[in-house]
């Protein structure tokens, strides 16, 4: 395998496993980015992610899309009891 390649795969998993937190974070079954890191713990090539989950505007991500995910979460909960 050439080193471009190589690269260009590196670079494509990392993209999913952080598509993967942000998907987790917008599931609304995560109180946050701590939560996140723990669900994501097993996934294969995590270690080399990590470093991501240490940047504050990506931590300030996904905590913020789990806020949204869990308030838009409770609201509709809410909305089914009134009927």
């Amino acid at each position: 395998m050439d080193r471009q390649h190589f690269i260009y795969k590196k670079r494509v998993a990392r993209a999913a496993l952080l598509e993967q937190a942000r998907n987790l974070a917008r599931s609304g079954e995560h109180a946050g980015v701590e939560s996140i890191m723990t669900a994501m713990q097993g996934v294969e090539a995590f270690d080399d992610v990590r470093h991501w989950f240490e940047d504050w505007a990506f931590r300030h991500q996904l905590n913020r899309l789990c806020a949204i995910a869990r308030a838009s979460n409770a609201s509709f909960r809410l909305r089914g009891r009134r009927r």
